[in-house]
């Protein structure tokens, strides 16, 4: 090995002050290793950044993965990855969610969103009338909370008496207006907090507070249906419907409290209260051809009708089902139940009725 060779000079400046200088003679240093340090660096981020992003892994950080990605803070194109969804039965899903709506499972594919008619339903907050005519909608949960909302007709026009998407229309009928809901297939919820504080009414004493037609999936519960004035009009009105649920539903003051047209079926109300309607001229609850009509619980009270029950004569026997219900102050004109189609069981309570069959 050749010795450091060390050189001392004194220069001497044109301010006599010497200054010493002391220079060590090193070979040059090899900046190729430095730039192989640097060069594995950066494979080994890219490397990283390739897994954690570009790979089949599921989620890391919370950060979608898979596919073709697009803004990750949730504002851009997210995840096309429905080709990977996984197959039913993989376990819980996860709560995280991907861009499109989906759930990400535990493997962290995500499974394709839905059609709108086939995932939950939206629920929508009403408070007004407006509210209840733009959001009712096929697979839509209406939420009234505690709010009372008549319906007068607002926004009615003979050329444009139809709303939000067409299912709902307002129609003539009598010397007003009469809210008709058509075609709902998956399904409505009108649901309130209870019927001493949630409730939908009408103004005009001649219509239906609400009439369905052509409608599957109706559930109505923690509510109250009514008039503001007195008259003739019914309550609800069943038109070719199927699976009709009403729970903790209160019918009161107006005509007919029920009404089931055109082969409606699969009827079910449970722990109702049906009190103080009056029509003299025909039955309280209609129920023409329906076929698996139940009423589970309810309760009848200080009703006037030509008769409790009414159907066609080719009703068929014990299709109409009363189990645990309560009748109290009625008046009927006509018996009760001339030819047993209507089948009581043991737990039905009569008391102060004025109608032959079970009236005091």
């Amino acid at each position: 090995m050749a010795e450091k060779q060390w050189t001392v000079t004194y220069d001497r400046p044109t301010m006599n002050e010497e200054q010493l200088t002391v220079r060590k003679d090193k070979p040059k240093k090899n900046s190729g290793c430095g730039t192989l340090v640097l060069l594995i660096i950066v494979l080994l981020a890219a490397a990283g950044i390739w897994f954690a992003f570009g790979s089949e892994g599921g989620l890391r950080g919370g950060i979608p993965v898979g596919g073709t990605r697009g803004n990750l803070s949730g504002g851009g194109a997210g995840i096309d990855d429905s080709s990977n969804a996984d197959s039913a039965g993989s376990g819980a899903p996860l709560a995280a969610q991907d861009s499109h709506g989906g759930n990400l499972t535990q493997s962290g594919k995500s499974k394709p969103k839905p059609k709108p008619w086939s995932g939950l339903p939206e629920t929508k907050d009403v408070v007004t009338e407006e509210d209840f005519l733009q959001m009712a909608d096929d697979n839509r949960v209406l939420y009234l909370s505690r709010h009372t909302i008549t319906l007068d007709g607002m926004g009615y026009a003979k050329n444009a008496p139809v709303f939000g998407n067409g299912r709902v229309e307002w129609r003539e009928r009598g010397k007003g207006l009469e809210l008709v809901i058509r075609d709902i297939e998956a399904g409505l919820t009108i649901r309130g907090y209870d019927w001493q504080s949630a409730g939908l009414f009408t103004k005009w004493p001649d219509s239906f507070v609400l009439r369905f037609i052509n409608c599957k999936n109706i559930t109505i519960e923690n509510i109250a249906i009514g008039h503001n004035a007195d008259g003739g009009g019914g309550l609800l009105c069943f038109d070719n419907c199927e699976n009709v649920a009403l729970k903790n539903v209160q019918l009161r003051g107006g005509g007919r409290a029920l009404l089931l047209e055109n082969g409606t079926k699969d009827v079910t109300l449970t722990k109702c209260d049906i009190r103080d309607n009056s029509c003299t001229g025909s039955a309280l609850m209609e129920l023409g051809s329906a076929s698996n009509v139940t009423f589970n619980s309810c309760t009848f009270d200080g009703n006037k009708a030509s008769t409790m029950f009414g159907y066609d004569e080719a009703q068929a026997l014990g299709s109409i089902k009363a189990l645990r219900c309560d009748f109290s102050k009625n008046t009927a004109g006509d018996v009760l139940d001339p030819q047993g189609r209507i089948r009581f069981d043991d737990g039905c309570v009569f008391e102060n009725n004025s109608f032959r069959f079970g009236g005091e």
